[in-house]
């Protein structure tokens, strides 16, 4: 049997193939496995671990070879300082996305309640770290898929939003003709789907291969989404109203372009930290 040192040393030599976090990775799954943090890892690194523990760790292992996402094997993600459930069915939620929630919690008033819209929530990463962080805010979601729905309703739950998070199912606007009575909203945001079908399969293997495409796929030009939200999002939004999407790197002028014809107005464009356009606002 091998201690904790070992193990973690002899898996880091395998994921050093697929990965450029090998040791991280190594320790992530570990401590998945043992029910245990980084440091405990230090702090007991000589422990010898048992044979079934070992054995499932080797399987993880494995699976993390394939190309299969830590997340995914491990079922959660860090976002926001916020903790969320993640698996096969909905997309694995990323910094980058951090940036889309700094903006708007930036740009709106903390301590006025407002009406938030999310357009193919996923995880739910984006209205969730918006309720956390604008307490008189409240969300409506929006997602095509059931399994995503309930993802999300188990991370509204978890992070403790969701007495302020109502979630519908359905295509982009199409669910609000189920409420009772017509909402406008203050916001509405969104990280649609936004990879030219013609890419995904040039992607990493790891998104390529095992995130949903429902959630990649944005038509042959990555645009299919930005047009269909911007071409009814006056009906759904006040005046003065915000619009933010995340988009790809190479997005932003025909997004923007969109916007503003339209009739959105002090449209911006954000870049995030390896200095790519990744983030586009407009205002009504």
């Amino acid at each position: 049997m091998l201690n904790i040192d070992q193990l973690l040393k002899n898996a880091a030599v395998k994921l050093m193939q697929v990965s450029p976090t090998a040791n991280l990775d190594a320790e992530l799954i570990l401590c998945h496995v043992l029910g245990c943090t980084r440091v405990d890892l230090i702090l007991k690194k000589y422990d010898i671990v048992s044979e079934e523990l070992s054995s499932a760790y080797e399987t993880l292992i494995e699976e993390r070879l394939s190309g299969n996402p830590v997340s995914y094997i491990v079922g959660k993600q860090e976002f926001m300082g916020l903790d969320f459930e993640v698996n096969k069915h909905v997309l694995i939620p990323r910094p980058d996305t951090e940036i889309l929630i700094e903006q708007l919690v930036g740009l709106v008033d903390s301590k006025v309640p407002i009406n938030v819209l999310d357009i193919g929530t996923g995880s739910g990463a984006i209205p969730i770290a918006l309720a956390h962080f604008l307490k008189h805010a409240k969300a409506w979601t929006i997602d095509i898929s059931v399994e995503a729905s309930e993802v999300a309703k188990n991370n509204a739950k978890r992070n403790h939003v969701d007495d302020r998070i109502t979630f519908l199912l359905g295509d982009l606007y199409e669910p609000l003709n189920t409420i009772d009575e017509p909402l406008k909203f203050d916001v509405i945001v969104s990280n649609p789907p936004y990879i030219p079908s013609a890419d995904i399969e040039d992607l990493q293997v790891e998104v390529a291969t095992f995130e949903p495409r429902l959630a990649l796929d944005g038509g042959s030009d990555g645009l299919d989404f930005y047009r269909r939200i911007v071409k009814d999002a006056l009906i759904h939004l006040k005046v003065d109203g915000i619009i933010a999407f995340e988009i790809g790197y190479d997005q932003a002028e025909a997004v923007a372009k969109l916007l503003e014809e339209r009739g959105f107005t002090q449209i911006k464009v954000v870049k995030d930290l390896a200095g790519k356009d990744r983030v586009v606002i407009g205002r009504l």
